[in-house]
Parts: structure tokens; C-alpha cells; sequence
């Protein structure tokens, strides 16, 4: 009955290098705050999709709210990455 469940959580392991990679670069950069709202996001989101998508569809919907959180975060941290930075005046 976990098989779905299982196919979901490797499924998130594509994001989850999005992630994890936007951790190790703020942990390079000495940037506690940006791991502590990478980590913050990650389980807020997360818990808030669990509440609300297991009762629905039972344990399926933790592995959907967990590769729901991933994308969101990972594409979120990589968006923000890409993002041209504002040029210092002079």
C-alpha cells in the first residue's frame, strides 16, 4: 500500500537537489538566515499540505505534499539564484 507513497518521495528527491544545493551555497556564504528560511519554508509548507492532504487521500498525500514542498522551495530558491542582483551606485 506504500508503493505509491514511495514512487512520490523519489519523485521529490529531482527538487530536493535544488534545495539542498541553496543550503550548501548560504552555509558557503555565511548566511544563517537564508538556511534558517530555506529549512523554515520547507517545513512550514510541508506541514501545512500533510494537515490538509491527508485526510483526503490518506498517506498518499503526505508524499504529495512533500513533492508539492520541494518543487515549490527548490524552484523558489532557483528562481531567486537566477535573478539579476541590482548594481551598486557609484
Amino acid at each position: 500500500q506504500g508503493t505509491t507513497l514511495l514512487r512520490l518521495l523519489a519523485l521529490a528527491c529531482v527538487p530536493n537537489v535544488l534545495v539542498a544545493a541553496a543550503i550548501a551555497r548560504a552555509r558557503l556564504y555565511e548566511r544563517p538566515w537564508s538556511v534558517a528560511a530555506i529549512h523554515g519554508a520547507t517545513a512550514l509548507l510541508g506541514l501545512g499540505l500533510s494537515a490538509i492532504l491527508l485526510p483526503v487521500m490518506g498517506i498518499d498525500g503526505a508524499g504529495v505534499a512533500w513533492l508539492a514542498t520541494q518543487t515549490v522551495v527548490g524552484a523558489f530558491t532557483a528562481l531567486r539564484r537566477a535573478a539579476p542582483t541590482a548594481a551598486a551606485p557609484s
